[in-house]
């Protein structure tokens, strides 16, 4: 078996409730969590979910894979297509 570590997490006694709340319902403990969130963090090699101060909507999400200099062309096409989509169908 590989040697473990412990790691000590600083958060306000009210969010560590919560969160221990949450995992329990969901029949995982807060610690089975972390080591989930750390495994998947190595697979997605960053963060396992979007960090944005932005809402990012589907063109966004997809937006890192376009070329750079069509990323404000291509910014607002999936709404104007979806728009487009729904004028028409209505």
């Amino acid at each position: 078996m590989a040697s473990e570590t412990v790691l000590q997490v600083r958060m306000d006694k009210e969010t560590k409730d919560e969160v221990e709340s949450l995992y329990r319902a969901m029949g995982i403990t807060f610690a089975s969590a972390v080591r989930l969130f750390a495994k998947q963090s190595i697979i997605e090699q960053g963060l396992p979910f979007l960090v944005s101060q932005k809402p990012v909507n589907a063109a966004g999400m997809l937006n890192k894979y376009a070329k750079k200099s069509k990323r404000k062309l291509e910014e607002s096409a999936y709404e104007k297509g979806v728009i487009e989509k729904y004028k028409k169908n209505n």
